[in-house]
């Protein structure tokens, strides 16, 4: 149990030192018309998730994220500089899944997501000084989940998503005094490329259920600045809205 507790705090700690910070993927179990889930988790992050079947293949899902908003003192020679490196996001999705089966569970959806991020790299480019850097961020994104039905209520599946992100309105502390550092990062390339592939287990209990994701994240991105988190693991409750608030007959 030590060293489950330990791992998990490695992960959650190196979440930080990445640019880009791949969130929980929202991949519901749903299985019929009517279905309401609103959830929270936490890990690589805090995500406040929610997802409805319109009918009983259509369904609307939705995700915000936040990491810990770290404000960074950045030391370039005689001087300390502050900077504030914001680290959330938010998505929409819209999706199929397959109605009610005995064996197995199915669901695509692709969305939207945007937001901000930020990090602090203390040997960026080999240069020995510390550099902080910031940008918003749009995303669109496809996802695909199948899940196997153990039971009516244990669910054990894989989740995978592609991520098209652009980036714009970099912000970045000052590499050396009185001199324009934006010479030595190439910035032109904004628009990147990450894949996510995660294994779930997912409990759906009456009115409430219980999720755990182990994900890994990776880009075929060559350039500099642009750092992804690999390994990534959430778990979190959710609460079914449409069942406890049913009304009884």
């Amino acid at each position: 149990m030590k060293n489950l507790v330990l791992l998990f705090s490695v992960i959650v700690t190196l979440s930080s030192c990445n640019f880009y910070k791949p969130a929980m993927m929202n991949a519901p179990v749903l299985e019929e018309k009517g279905e309401i889930n609103l959830g929270v988790s936490t890990g690589n992050g805090t995500d406040v998730t929610a997802s409805y079947a319109i009918t009983d293949y259509l369904a609307v899902s939705s995700r915000f994220t936040t990491n810990a908003n770290l404000t960074y003192e950045v030391t370039t020679f005689d001087t300390t500089q502050k900077f504030t490196a914001k680290n959330y996001n938010y998505e929409l999705a819209l999706g199929y899944f397959n109605a009610k089966n005995e064996g197995y569970n199915i669901s695509f959806f692709g969305g939207y997501a945007m937001g901000e991020t930020g990090t602090l790299d203390d040997n960026f480019l080999l240069f020995s000084e510390d550099f902080a850097i910031g940008a918003d961020f749009s995303s669109f994104f496809v996802q695909g989940a199948a899940f196997a039905n153990l039971d009516k209520q244990n669910h054990v599946g894989l989740v995978v998503r592609v991520n098209a992100i652009e980036y714009s309105n970099f912000r970045y502390s000052d590499f050396f005094a009185n001199e324009d550092f934006t010479s030595s990062i190439d910035f032109s390339d904004k628009t990147q490329t990450v894949g996510q592939a995660g294994l779930q287990y997912n409990y759906k209990g009456q009115k409430f259920g219980f999720m755990s994701q182990l994900q890994y994240a990776f880009t075929n991105s060559n350039d500099d600045y642009f750092t992804v988190r690999g390994f990534g693991i959430h778990v979190g409750a959710y609460f079914r809205l449409n069942e406890i608030f049913k009304k009884v007959d």
